[in-house]
């Protein structure tokens, strides 16, 4: 498939299926594990895999019934625990990862992506998600370097 100009979107059907990873900690007031959910439930609509890791798996139970037990197609809830169960670091990679919120994505992630990055794997799309606040810490936030430009992913 040809790749597009930014200015003629895919269709649902042209869309390339890609694999997403959500990285979710839950802070407070459940906004950030609410907007999390709303954006797998919408990419997975859209045809795409989504696995949404997250802290305190339990919250989604009211919120969106049955997706901890994998009953929502498209979306796999990971338990995001420190350190890792064992084995999640090295699922398959993903092609997008979304960091919620300024949550970094569990290190032993980040260590298994920096081993595949030293094999030559291509790096995936790694996204910063945010909403808009009204609170004075806010501005302090915004033009920091990416963590991809500098760090351990380097």
């Amino acid at each position: 498939m040809a790749l597009q100009s930014p200015t003629t979107p895919f269709t649902r059907d042209e869309a390339p299926a890609l694999l997403w990873d959500v990285f979710c900690r839950v802070v407070d007031n459940l906004g950030d594990i609410g907007v999390c959910w709303r954006l797998c439930a919408d990419l997975a609509r859209r045809g795409q895999r989504v696995r949404l890791w997250i802290d305190l798996p339990d919250d989604l139970r009211w919120m969106a019934p049955g997706a901890i037990e994998g009953n929502v197609p498209g979306i796999t809830v990971l338990h995001w625990t420190t350190p890792l169960a064992e084995g999640l670091a090295e699922l398959p990679p993903s092609d997008v990862w979304i960091e919620a919120f300024g949550c970094d994505p569990a290190p032993e992630c980040m260590d298994a992506l920096a081993r595949r990055l030293a094999a030559g794997a291509v790096p995936p799309v790694w996204l910063n998600l945010e909403y808009m606040s009204a609170e004075a810490y806010v501005e302090r936030c915004h033009r920091l370097p990416s963590p991809v430009m500098s760090g351990p992913l380097k």
